[in-house]
């Protein structure tokens, strides 16, 4: 069915099946395993596109449209639901297929925040999700300093990303790999994305291109890596800069409203999918990369409707709950 849909949808359903295809890598299947790279730059673009969102979005709270705590509400709606769903379905699979489950860890990743207690059964992708619920928790307080200091704001987060790429010659590793230095700089992404959603109207591409110049500029100069962690930024922005400029243009494209709708849901049940695929043997079999996508994209789409139904249309408590 053809969709009327924006930019914004095509780079959400874009990233989102180019980040399995990152995944895929771990099928070690001839070939393609060369073309699964760039899940630090997609991580990076779904970062600031979530921010740059819900500081638009947010003057609805700000002019009382609804309180602060639906606000909340809302947010824990999206995320929550989909990741418990999910994690229920697969431990059942987990279990038949015999593959280790610690008790602990599953309660941990039921939480959301189960990276930061290292408890990752499902999936070492599933650190987007606490992250970004940490995001959620400070927005109100970051969208409030961000809007009342906006020459202050900016001080301090490009001196953030200057700190936080000069830190260590290889930042870039550290921040793949280590829990702290992860959070860190996808928080200060996150709180980046929220200033050019409140000062969307004030985008312009030569401040784009300078900011980044002059970072990529000294990380050159001091001979470090840093600019790795700059770039990905540096593309975001500019993705979210068309998106701004084209707001109002539409496309017809079939296919894509449905992968846009469910995005989330793929990116939280693609990795799991993989394990099993890596635990029955597909592990070299180029039919593994087509399961994967197939199965990804047909499971979200039922969890996505189960949670739908039982969360948003046929429970009067959760309505009640969403309402002023």
């Amino acid at each position: 069915m053809s969709t009327q849909i924006n930019l914004s949808m095509i780079v959400r359903s874009v990233c989102c099946l180019l980040i399995i295809n990152t995944h895929t890598g771990m099928l070690s299947i001839p070939i393609l395993e060369k073309f699964a790279k760039g899940g630090f730059v997609l991580n990076v673009i779904f970062i600031t596109l979530s921010g740059y969102f819900l500081a638009l979005g947010f003057n609805r709270v700000i002019t009382s449209e609804y309180s602060l705590l639906t606000w909340y509400k809302r947010r824990l709606l999206k995320i929550i639901p989909p990741l418990i769903t999910s994690i229920f379905l697969f431990s059942f699979v987990f279990y038949a297929l015999s593959i280790n489950l610690n008790l602990k860890e599953v309660l941990l990743s039921l939480t959301g925040l189960g990276y930061f207690f290292n408890s990752i059964p499902f999936g070492i992708h599933l650190w987007f999700v606490s992250v970004i619920l940490i995001c959620y928790l400070f927005f109100p307080l970051s969208y409030w300093l961000i809007k009342n200091s906006k020459i202050i704001s900016v001080f301090i987060l490009v001196g953030s990303l200057l700190f936080l790429s000069l830190l260590h010659p290889d930042i870039y590793s550290k921040i793949s790999g280590e829990v702290f230095f992860r959070f860190i700089y996808h928080f200060v992404v996150f709180q980046f994305a929220v200033y050019l959603g409140i000062y969307h109207d004030r985008i312009d591409l030569l401040s784009i291109l300078s900011f980044a110049s002059i970072i990529i500029a000294v990380e050159y100069l001091t001979g470090y890596a840093g600019f790795k962690i700059i770039v990905p930024l540096a593309i975001s922005t500019l993705i979210v800069f068309f998106i701004n400029v084209t707001s109002n243009v539409r496309f017809s494209m079939r296919g894509v409203g449905l992968i846009n709708s469910i995005s989330y849901e793929i990116y939280i049940v693609h990795y799991p999918i993989l394990l099993i695929l890596v635990k029955t043997n597909f592990v070299g079999k180029p039919i593994g990369y087509g399961i994967v996508f197939i199965m990804s994209i047909l499971i979200a789409y039922i969890v996505k409707k189960f949670n739908d139904k039982l969360f948003l249309v046929n429970s009067p408590w959760f309505k009640k709950a969403l309402a002023k």
